[in-house]
């Protein structure tokens, strides 16, 4: 099937394509790094390449701008004490939501959030597995270690055909692998709350539909690999 390469390749008036289709191809990529074997190998570049460009779009998808010079309907007092007061929707309330339960808050503002939670928890679900790998990997090697020291050899076959040196090595490969996963747990988590609170914003801004820019992640086949794409909706 060839290398996976990423790459963006432009900006796209065009069409918008489906975007359950994108949606899906999005969260196969952190499903299948989650179920991954135990004793599977993480290709750690290839991860974080495309979670880094779905965290992209995750983001960039919040900050949309619908925008029009005449598009924001403002009422006129007389109207507005005709009018029942409605129950304004609260970015508080919103980023407390996501604070306590991740996507949680992308649920209350009822905007996308039938694919930006299964992405958060995906994206979570595979870091925090690759986190618990390297740091079972991380202790296994420097248990070995300090056994080879001590003894001079280790009980388990498996670590000696390492030298000592390596041992170590590897130790350190794995504790900057648990470490970098972690953070980027972190990071994910820190996003999601972000995006509710900016989305939950625009709650209540009665903008007009015919003006709008959207931003969409594009994925298609370029001979025998796979390329990333944004594609950049203008409709007016």
């Amino acid at each position: 099937m060839g290398i996976l390469k990423t790459k963006v390749l432009g900006i796209f008036f065009c069409k918008s394509i489906p975007l359950k289709k994108i949606t899906i191809g999005i969260i196969l990529v952190a499903v299948i790094f989650a179920i991954q074997k135990p004793d599977a190998h993480f290709n750690k570049q290839l991860f974080l390449r495309y979670l880094l460009i779905i965290l992209t779009f995750f983001l960039l998808n919040s900050l949309q701008a619908q925008t029009a010079s005449d598009s924001l309907n403002v009422p006129s007092q007389e109207s507005n004490l005709n009018k029942p007061q409605i129950k304004k929707h609260s970015p508080k309330k919103a980023t407390l939501l996501s604070l306590v339960i991740p996507g949680a808050g992308q649920i209350y503002n009822k905007k996308n959030w039938w694919w930006k939670v299964p992405i958060i928890y995906g994206a979570e679900a595979g870091l925090i597995y690759g986190g618990v790998f390297s740091l079972n990997e991380f202790n296994g090697f420097r248990d070995a270690y300090i056994q080879r020291q001590a003894l001079g050899y280790n009980i388990d076959k498996n670590y000696n055909r390492y030298q000592s040196e390596t041992l170590l090595s590897i130790r350190d490969s794995y504790r900057q692998d648990r470490d970098m996963f972690f953070v980027y747990a972190v990071v994910v988590y820190a996003i999601q709350v972000l995006d509710a609170a900016v989305e939950a914003h625009f709650v209540d801004f009665n903008m007009n539909e015919n003006v709008s820019l959207k931003l969409q992640p594009q994925f298609f086949w370029v001979g025998n690999n796979i390329t990333s794409g944004l594609q950049v909706t203008l409709k007016f």
